[in-house]
């Protein structure tokens, strides 16, 4: 089982103590979880069966999915829970959690790669004037959604390539995107908020570099 390490001082007259922290939430291993959501989204979206726009998008919609039904977990929730049950059941569970976040994914995905193909007249100084590209300008510059929606990529392609776990991923959309407070992440998942920063500052090193070779959308 990974886990962080917290240096704890223990009393003026005793050494520091080393004091380690499990990475769970609700007594699951949220790395060892990630490993099992992404085996069963290989076995549920499999390369080259998808056609038309998302021809060839699978792997990317594999890890999207994968990140979204993390964050499910940590929030303890679940979208495509049934509302009209007698039984108590989970709220979260792994196979149907990864089953409507692959839906929602491949959704989202038609929904930009549509966008993207649609013509659009380019606004210059005879028909309207004429505005900064993005790429024009400094990450600081940014309006907030385009920020938000580089970060969300940049996360995104940092957990595919491999520089990040899908659990820093997962973390770091709920801090970075959903506004959720280091302290309140470490509380859901049941560890120091030293772990969660950790988590974080693993993300915020490689970004810089992941976000350097992602286009930037445009403004309109």
């Amino acid at each position: 089982m990974k886990t962080h390490t917290l240096r704890k001082k223990t009393g003026s007259h005793n050494p520091t103590k080393i004091t380690e922290f499990p990475c769970k939430h609700n007594g699951r291993n949220l790395d060892d979880l990630a490993d099992e959501l992404d085996g069963l989204a290989r076995k549920s979206l499999r390369d080259g069966v998808l056609k038309g726009p998302l021809s060839g998008q699978e792997s990317e919609i594999r890890n999207e999915a994968v990140i979204l039904a993390l964050q499910w977990f940590v929030r303890d929730a679940d979208p495509a829970m049934p509302t009209n049950i007698e039984k108590p059941v989970p709220i979260w569970y792994a196979p149907r959690a990864l089953a409507h976040a692959l839906r929602i994914v491949k959704m989202r995905l038609a929904r930009s790669l549509t966008k993207g193909t649609l013509e659009t007249v380019p606004i210059n100084e005879t028909n309207g004037g004429s505005t900064p590209h993005p790429s024009d300008l400094t990450p600081k510059e940014w309006p907030a959604a385009i920020a938000q929606e580089m970060l969300c990529r940049g996360i995104s392609l940092a957990a595919k390539s491999g520089l990040i776990s899908h659990a820093n991923a997962c973390i770091a959309r709920l801090v970075y995107l959903d506004d959720m407070p280091i302290s309140q992440v470490a509380i859901l998942r049941g560890v120091h908020r030293s772990a969660v920063s950790q988590q974080i500052w693993k993300v915020k090193r490689v970004l810089p570099e992941v976000l350097e070779t992602i286009e930037v959308p445009s403004m309109e």
